[in-house]
């Protein structure tokens, strides 16, 4: 029983994280201890967090690690997890990431000049993502345009990914704050779009929980 157990919870990772899973995933996700508070904030009801090396389309198209995108496009650094989250009867997946953009890496973001009523660094990150040409997160469509929510900015993105006939749709919700000390910083929660509707509410803390 417990190995099938094992069996179907690695296919739900397979099938629900939105990532392109692979057998190492799978087994690092399985074999690693979940925790049940964040940066000392206890996470809600049912969902629980796993310090692992997800993928995701929003980063390098899941080609690679989430991290390893991220520090390598010049990231100061990339807190990356994957999220169980119970929903009534059901397992579901998601991935949360707690990234340091560096001044490298919020410039290589916000590379195109746009006009923006905000005209600090992260106003023209946002407004850099709103008008679709911040390269490193790839191609997207915006769902929701980061908007100002008191000194951060908030905002969703839809990817779309499709491989032998099939496709495949990841929700992006991002939370993008400024720290007097590290400067600019992004948080980001991907999702399954057809859980997405089930799922956030539950996550949705994460982009904005105080440090």
């Amino acid at each position: 029983m417990k190995k099938l157990v094992l069996l179907a919870t690695a296919a739900a990772v397979l099938v629900s994280v939105p990532a392109i899973g692979s057998a190492a995933n799978i087994k690092s996700v399985l074999n690693k201890s979940q925790t049940v508070t964040y940066q000392g904030v206890k996470l809600p009801e049912g969902v629980a967090m796993y310090p692992n090396n997800p993928k995701a389309l929003f980063a390098g198209d899941a080609k690679k690690d989430i991290k390893s995108v991220l520090v390598e496009a010049g990231a100061t650094s990339a807190d990356v997890y994957t999220l169980n989250v119970k929903n009534e009867n059901e397992m579901h997946y998601a991935v949360y990431a707690n990234v340091v953009l560096g001044k490298q890496l919020s410039s290589r973001m916000s590379e195109t000049k746009h006009v923006n009523t905000d005209p600090s660094a992260l106003g023209a990150l946002a407004a850099a993502i709103n008008k679709g040409d911040s390269p490193v997160l790839g191609t997207f469509t915006v769902v929701k345009s980061l908007v100002k929510q008191g000194n951060a900015y908030e905002g969703t993105l839809k990817y779309k990914s499709v491989a032998n006939n099939n496709s495949y749709n990841e929700i992006l919700h991002i939370n993008l704050s400024e720290d007097k000390y590290t400067g600019p910083n992004a948080r980001f929660i991907a999702i399954d779009e057809a859980n997405d509707a089930a799922i956030y509410p539950k996550v949705k803390g994460l982009l904005n929980a105080k440090k």
